[in-house]
């Protein structure tokens, strides 16, 4: 087991906003830092990170925590490996535990991490080798590429050969189920011994945004399919997760909060050449939404630039739902005379690329120019066929002045009138709005986590969001509470934690909090305290606001009693027991006392209505 210790040693040596900076563009506000969530789609900022009690809350989402929570959520780690990984960063040494080294699922994936780290460089040897390499690198040559690029980006050569790969591992002592669990050679169907995945192929590492080799692309440069080969999904690489070339790129990203999509490996290297260094691909499939998320950590603007082709096309107007709906600004490029990025920057170098780049147009107008080139749309049915293509995309723009501005300028493309033009893409809009991005229409209802928000009684969330921030106010507020009466389980527990913590002064309030939630080990409970804490209403007197809602809490615990109190006086009235009876309206009556005695304040802020006091008497 790790001690306290250890992890408060941790949590005190590391920034958590410097390490949330690096998935999250964060701008100062207050005393806090805020960003766009990075594990819900939101186009206002609503994710808020507290360096001073070192812990983060979206409130759009709900989600927050520790430093140690947010890399679990944003890496996918255990709590070991989160904790692992931060110890690191601090250069703090964390012991392997019992209960550590029985954690199969951290020491395979450190394995995996080890052997493609060691693979990655058996393919960079042979592509240096002078006899084995040599083909590789005159094709790298004729395609413009220097030593110095091939090896920034790690490019390698797997030589032809069914076991160059596991021969070598055998040599320094790597297991042959090692290297299938990473997916570098392949169990034959038969069960009969096994092969290298990657043969006679230019090797392109796949790193993730911290610059960890995680996968490997190879390219066949003669006849054979596939043309390219990519690792299978393994412990550490999930292609829909990962973007080519991000580790290189996020930097310039960041600081131009652009980034280029691109399709391809040699795109990427490309364009990189060009001087361009923001630019990423997706890794063989569509993008997703998980990529979408990842570009958002670092740039706000998107410019596409896919094949000119059909399919590259559509593939792009996919990509442009999905990074539109996540909030993104997206643009296209036009490459006249190319297929992709690679060709055109050969051809016409890399000034005229960064020319063109420079002219990167909304999206609605790149479909448009695609639509109308070669096609005059002269037709009804063309204009029809244009309108609705373009359409299309104009009715997912969230800004109406966009939406406005692309249906006169296709109004004007096609010779149309701008009210007709605008009626279809109103009613393009209205489907996009009615129905989701499956198809099926939403929800109108709230959200299931809003509905049960509204059935915790008023007042017991406001009692621990204050006392968490303003945690001096706990000793005046043991003895006042009565933990029956909170109705919420989870709250009753989390009152229970406050009311037991050491006291507070004024001052030291952060580290207050810092500490009292390192010492929760349920992390759901720590979650929950976080969120509370992140709470600000701008009260004024807290003190006050904290004396009313322990009234209030008082107050629901008695109306209760008085609810079980008037079903059990009809019982005995139905009875005809007087003696019962009486007794009964004594108790109701001490009650009705006890409740006028509390004279409760409702003050703005505080949420809920006041509970109706008269149908019971």
């Amino acid at each position: 087991m790790i001690s306290p210790e250890l992890k408060d040693n941790i949590r005190e040596a590391t920034d958590i906003v410097e390490i949330i900076s690096s998935y999250v563009s964060l701008k100062s506000a207050g005393k806090n830092f805020k960003g766009l969530c990075p594990f819900h789609q939101e186009k206002t900022p609503s994710f808020s990170v507290n360096p001073h009690g070192q812990y983060f809350h979206c409130f759009g989402c709900g989600i927050g925590g520790d430093v140690f929570d947010f890399l679990m959520r944003a890496e996918g780690l255990s709590f070991m490996e989160a904790m692992r990984e931060l110890a690191g960063r601090a250069h703090i040494a964390c012991p392997e535990t019992g209960r550590d080294a029985q954690d199969a699922s951290g020491n395979l994936r450190q394995g995996i991490k080890e052997v493609m780290e060691w693979t990655a460089g058996c393919f960079q040897k042979a592509l240096a080798d002078a006899e084995r390499g040599n083909r590789i690198r005159t094709y790298l040559q004729k395609r413009g590429l220097s030593k110095e690029v091939w090896e920034k980006f790690g490019l390698g050569y797997a030589p032809p050969g069914w076991n160059n790969l596991l021969k070598a591992a055998r040599r320094d002592h790597y297991s042959e189920d090692m290297l299938t669990k990473a997916g570098l050679i392949v169990l034959k169907e038969a069960g009969q011994g096994s092969y290298d995945r990657f043969r006679d192929r230019l090797i392109f590492p796949i790193r993730d945004h911290q610059g960890r080799i995680v996968a490997f692309g190879g390219r066949i440069l003669g006849p054979g399919e596939p043309k390219y080969l990519n690792s299978p999904e393994t412990l550490l690489y999930h292609k829909g997760e990962l973007l080519y070339g991000l580790d290189l790129a996020r930097e310039a990203g960041r600081r131009k909060d652009c980034l280029v999509l691109v399709e391809g490996y040699m795109d990427v290297i490309a364009v990189h050449m060009a001087g361009v260094i923001e630019v990423v691909a997706g890794l063989g499939t569509a993008l997703t939404n998980q990529q979408a998320r990842l570009i958002k950590r670092y740039a706000r603007k998107v410019i596409l630039i896919y094949d000119m082709d059909e399919a590259g096309i559509n593939a792009g107007l996919r990509a442009f739902e999905i990074l539109n709906r996540e909030g993104l600004t997206v643009r296209a490029v036009r490459l006249e005379g190319a297929k992709d990025p690679d060709e055109f920057i050969r051809k016409k170098g890399a000034v005229v690329f960064r020319q063109v780049l420079s002219r990167a147009v909304g999206m609605p107008e790149f479909i448009m120019e695609a639509a109308l080139t070669g096609n005059p749309a002269e037709t009804v049915e063309a204009k029809v066929a244009v309108v609705n293509r373009v359409g299309m995309v104009i009715s997912q723009l969230q800004n109406g002045i966009e939406r406005k501005e692309y249906t006169r300028i296709l109004a004007e493309r096609l010779r149309l009138d701008e009210r007709t033009v605008a009626g279809e893409v109103a009613e393009l809009t209205k489907r996009k709005m009615s129905f989701g991005p499956g198809g099926e229409k939403e929800d109108a209802g709230l959200p299931r986590s809003i509905q049960k928000e509204h059935q915790v009684r008023a007042g017991e969330k406001l009692i621990l969001s204050t006392l968490l921030r303003y945690p001096f106010l706990i000793g005046e507020t043991r003895g006042k509470i009565k933990l029956e009466d909170i109705a919420n389980p989870q709250y009753r527990q989390l009152a229970e934690q406050i009311l037991a913590a050491p006291l507070s002064e004024p001052e030291i309030e952060e580290d207050w909090l810092a500490a009292f939630l390192s010492k929760i080990t349920d992390r759901e409970l720590a979650a929950l305290a976080v969120k509370l804490a992140a709470e600000e209403r701008g009260e004024e007197n807290p003190a006050l606001i904290l004396q009313d809602c322990l009234k209030r809490l008082e107050a629901a615990g008695v109306l209760e009693q008085l609810d079980k109190l008037q079903s059990r006086i009809a019982e005995v009235q139905a009875e005809c027991d007087m003696e019962a009876f009486k007794q009964l309206a004594q108790k109701k009556k001490a009650l009705a006392g006890r409740l006028k005695e509390l004279d409760i304040t409702w003050r703005p802020g505080m949420g809920g209505d006041p509970p109706r006091v008269d149908p019971l008497f």
